[in-house]
């Protein structure tokens, strides 16, 4: 490992094997390794790591990232004469703390840190915790790593650093508390209703006539490569279609589920002309859908829940992502339940995900389950690991297989099953991750 480049405090507690690292801390001198070989100029970044508690009494782990002026740590804490919490260090002081975080010995979890427009957004199992607004302008990345937490043995399967990543569940009370997290809003004047925030959905509104717009533009330079997603809805209006918006430095896309009765078909526009038309969509009243947008080495190609539609080679090299957004098609009211986007490295493997039932019902009481298939993308192999968010109390999920090992060609599956006593509809966020890329697909549970 050191001769690879890591700095390894400690090596006598730290041990290295199988495709893993292990790290000791005995409550007197505790292990790290970091990483110093950092790119300059990193100012938006997101490091992830895979990290299983393996022995001792405390289950903490956690992760370390430096920037040129402050140092961070996202800590998972289980000390036993404390309730478990999340909580994060900014220069050795405690900043933030989250209960919920209950140890499970020999379990895999992903702990994730963003740094976005000097927003660090902290993310455990691939879901949102909390977020900490840098005042300080100074957070271009140094150096990050892993580390053993206090009265912990902990093992860690991978750790990756990118330059950009973004997800976004809509958990905000109001959109000018989306505004205040860097959203773009616009709406026609005196109809501010075409754009509402609530209970993890932001929905859009086109009469035909005037529309509602929410775009993120706080997208780093030099993002040639990248995917975007949104999970959708056709919740009202005349017509069902869906669509994602994605502009980079000289061209827009936008990528259309067309519910209209003369099209009913999958279409993308290039610069507001038609480029590809596909038949085979069906607009379906309150049916959740994922979209999805790959720039993958000059080469756009367009996912529907999962399917590969269409391609398009783009024969202007200039590919860089610059903003992006869901949106509401014409004379269509849309429901989004999340949008994500990151940096695709070529050089590393990517998977694709797709659920083989979007909507689930069964009575109370009972069961039901989906089956979720995992493919790879670049013809190489790599772990990845499920997870699920749920706004609404009540509704169990569980996995046969939370971390999948996905083969190089084929198909690889996992099962999710729900169980509730609660009547209810209930809408699950399910997200597929190896630690730097991650897909997502919204499941409806109805429980009846």
């Amino acid at each position: 490992m050191t001769t690879a480049g890591w700095s390894v405090s400690t090596p006598s507690q730290a041990s290295v094997g199988g495709g893993l690292l292990t790290l000791v801390n005995n409550q007197q001198a505790g292990s790290q390794a970091t990483w110093t070989n950092v790119p300059t100029g990193l100012g938006n970044w997101t490091i992830a790591l895979g990290a299983e508690w393996v022995g001792q009494s405390a289950g903490t782990f956690q992760l370390n990232a430096w920037t040129a002026k402050h140092s961070y740590i996202w800590h998972a804490d289980g000390w036993p004469s404390f309730t478990p919490q999340y909580v994060l260090y900014r220069d050795g002081q405690i900043l933030i703390k989250v209960n919920g975080y209950t140890p499970q010995l020999n379990v895999w979890h992903t702990l994730r840190m963003d740094m976005r427009g000097s927003v660090l957004s902290l993310y455990f199992d691939g879901k949102l915790i909390t977020t900490y607004t840098e005042t300080d302008p100074g957070t271009t990345l140094t150096q990050f790593g892993p580390a053993a937490g206090y009265g912990s043995t902990d093992s860690f399967n991978f750790v990756e650093v990118s330059g950009f990543s973004f997800h976004d569940d809509f958990t905000y009370i109001t959109t000018s508390a989306m505004s205040s997290a860097g959203w773009s809003i616009s709406t026609p004047p005196g109809y501010a209703g075409y754009a509402t925030v609530s209970g993890g959905l932001l929905t859009l509104v086109n009469d035909g006539t005037r529309a509602a717009s929410t775009t993120w533009t706080s997208v780093p330079p030099g993002v040639a490569d990248w995917t975007i997603s949104a999970g959708e809805e056709w919740v009202g209006g005349s017509y069902g279609t869906l669509q994602v918006n994605a502009w980079t430095a000289q061209h827009s896309y936008v990528w259309h589920a067309d519910g209209y009765p003369t099209y009913l078909q999958y279409i993308l526009y290039r610069d507001g002309q038609f480029v590809r038309q596909i038949n085979g969509y069906t607009p379906q009243l309150n049916v959740w859908h994922t979209l999805r947008i790959d720039m993958r080495g000059g080469v756009l190609s367009l996912y529907f829940d999962g399917s590969l539609i269409t391609t398009y080679a783009e024969t202007d090299p200039s590919t860089s992502l610059t903003q992006f957004s869901p949106a509401e098609g014409w004379k269509s009211t849309v429901s989004i339940d999340f949008i994500q986007a990151s940096r695709i490295d070529t050089s590393r493997f990517d998977f694709g995900m797709s659920a083989n039932s979007t909507s689930v019902s069964f009575n109370s009481g009972s069961t039901s389950s989906s089956t979720i298939n995992l493919n790879s993308l670049t013809g190489s192999s790599g772990t990845v690991s499920l997870v699920t968010l749920v706004l609404s109390p009540g509704l169990t999920m569980t996995f046969n297989q939370p971390r999948v090992s996905v083969i190089s060609s084929g198909t690889t599956s996992s099962k999710i099953t729900f169980s509730s006593s609660t009547k209810g509809t209930y809408y699950v966020t399910l997200t597929a991750s190896d630690g730097i890329q991650f897909h997502s697909t919204t499941l409806v549970v109805t429980v009846q």
